[in-house]
C-alpha cells in the first residue's frame, strides 16, 4: 500500500479533490488498485491519497511508467499542497499472516 498526505488549505479542498480525480486514472492505469481518497475529521487541512500495488516491484514499475503528462498530473494536484516540505509518501509493505509459527487469530 502506498499512502500519500497532503495538506491543503480547506477553502481549496474542492479544487484539489477535482485534481485527485485526475490522478486516480492515471494510477490505476499504470497497475495500482484499490485507490481512494480520504479525509481527516480532525485536521481538516489533512488528505490521504492511498492504493495498492501487486507487490513492491510492481509499485517501482508504477513509477517508471508515468510519462511526463502523469508527471503534470500529479505536479497539479500536488500544487494544492502546503507547506515547505513535499507530500508524505509512506510505502507499506503487508504483513503475512499465515507465516509458520504466527499466532492464529481465528480462534
Amino acid at each position: 500500500m502506498v499512502q500519500i498526505e497532503y495538506c491543503v488549505d480547506p477553502h481549496r479542498a474542492e479544487d484539489f479533490l477535482c485534481a485527485m480525480q485526475e490522478v486516480r486514472p492515471m494510477r490505476e492505469r499504470d497497475g495500482a488498485f484499490g485507490w481512494f481518497l480520504a479525509h481527516d475529521p480532525a485536521n481538516e487541512e489533512r488528505h490521504v491519497e492511498a492504493f495498492m500495488a501487486e507487490s513492491w516491484l510492481d509499485y517501482l514499475r508504477q513509477l517508471e511508467r508515468m510519462t511526463n503528462a502523469d508527471h503534470a498530473t500529479e505536479d497539479n494536484a500536488r500544487s494544492f499542497h502546503q507547506g515547505s516540505t513535499p507530500p508524505t509518501v509512506t510505502p507499506l509493505i503487508g504483513e503475512h499472516p499465515n507465516w509458520q509459527g504466527a499466532p492464529d487469530r481465528a480462534g
